[in-house]
């Protein structure tokens, strides 16, 4: 039952991570932990989704399937409204951050803005040590994405066109089994500049060498993806379980659990986003009114 303990229990925690925020944004600490800050508000924020989010998204759905109102909905707008806040502060802070990273020789670089050299050194590097690691996942008519995708893990959505024709494909960043960021060898003549690049920007400036064998087109670009799961894992029903088998069932229930969020690359295409949503096989009206849908930082 709705309670006015239950709107602290949500907006505490959110307003826990605005704390994280405001040591992220305070200029007396180091670069270093301000950014690491960043980090742990998105670790946060992930968890908050999973859990708090999650839950009242549930307690949402039974009272409107009930025909009651016990303002869920008025709470459920409110914590909509804070996150949207505290998205638009994270960005910012991260794009200061990215400037005050580049007055200190660091630069965070993309596909787009690497010298010849590089280039060539992580295409050596992509097939040496990616390539393996990386399995286009088709998208076709029957897809449904809630059945494959893994909580959390980052996709790059493909999309190859030829004249009319458009074919889609998923590729999962083996962030788990290599580090996310790269470093680079400076160019000649700026040794105290320390370039490094995101692992997703490295798959991405090697599109042609995974599709260019199998698929036909003229032009091909991705955007990158993550959808976050509802965890229901709630130790109160399995009191008698031991904690071994509880973890087991927990991680099981995190495979198969509902979608809460999905966030998208801020310039995806309004054609791929529509294309994403629709794979998901659920009712618009479900993930305009319920589903956090949200921008990423590029």
């Amino acid at each position: 039952m709705y309670s006015e303990r239950y709107v602290d229990k949500e907006l505490c925690w959110l307003a826990f991570n605005e704390r994280v925020l405001q040591e992220a944004e305070d200029v007396t600490n180091p670069l270093v932990e301000r950014i690491r800050f960043l980090g742990i508000d998105s670790s946060n924020r992930d968890e908050f989704y999973k859990i708090r989010f999650a839950d009242l998204r549930r307690n949402l759905l039974i009272s409107a399937a009930q025909g009651k109102d016990e303002g869920y909905r008025r709470l459920f707008a409110e914590v909509k409204h804070k996150i949207a806040k505290n998205n638009e502060k994270f960005d910012s802070l991260y794009h200061d951050l990215l400037l005050e990273l580049a007055r200190n020789q660091i630069f965070l670089l993309n596909e787009r803005q690497l010298s010849e050299p590089q280039q060539h050194w992580l295409k050596d590097y992509f097939q040496q040590t990616l390539r393996p690691l990386v399995r286009p996942i088709l998208i076709d008519q029957d897809t449904n994405l809630v059945t494959f995708l893994r909580d959390d893990s980052t996709y790059l959505v493909v999309k190859m066109t030829r004249d009319e024709a458009v074919n889609y494909a998923l590729l999962e960043i083996p962030s788990d089994r290599t580090p996310r960021f790269i470093t680079l060898h400076a160019d000649s003549g700026s040794r105290r500049r320390k370039p490094l690049i995101i692992l997703d920007n490295v798959i991405r400036l090697c599109l042609n060498d995974i599709f260019d064998p199998f698929f036909d087109y003229d032009d091909i670009h991705a955007w990158s993806m993550k959808m976050t799961r509802d965890t229901e894992f709630d130790l109160s029903f399995e009191m008698d379980t031991g904690l071994p088998e509880l973890m087991s069932s927990g991680l099981k229930q995190r495979l198969k659990a509902e979608p809460v969020r999905l966030s998208y690359q801020r310039d995806m295409p309004v054609d791929m986003l529509a294309m994403l949503l629709d794979k998901r096989k659920r009712p618009v009206e479900d993930v305009l009114n319920y589903w956090w849908v949200c921008c990423m930082r590029q």
